[in-house]
């Protein structure tokens, strides 16, 4: 399913509209899946529109997983 949501995401070119799909994504899949698929989703970050801030969703995954990882 994941590809299909990137190309989603990829093919809206509103820097707005892929900020808040990759919030999403980041958001509403488990932390296994992030870990798991965590190259895929830093690759699209390159692919981004320009005005996406991607330190925030960067920063967004990083604590995500910080909080699994204090949990285990």
């Amino acid at each position: 399913i994941l590809p299909r949501i990137i190309a989603i995401i990829l093919d809206s070119k509103d820097g707005l509209s892929q900020q808040y799909l990759m919030e999403c994504v980041i958001h509403v899949f488990s932390e296994n899946f992030i870990i798991t698929t965590l190259r895929t989703i830093l690759n699209v970050f390159t692919k981004l529109s320009q005005s996406v801030d991607v330190k925030g969703l960067f920063i967004s995954i990083l604590d995500k997983i910080s909080k699994y990882l204090s949990n285990d």
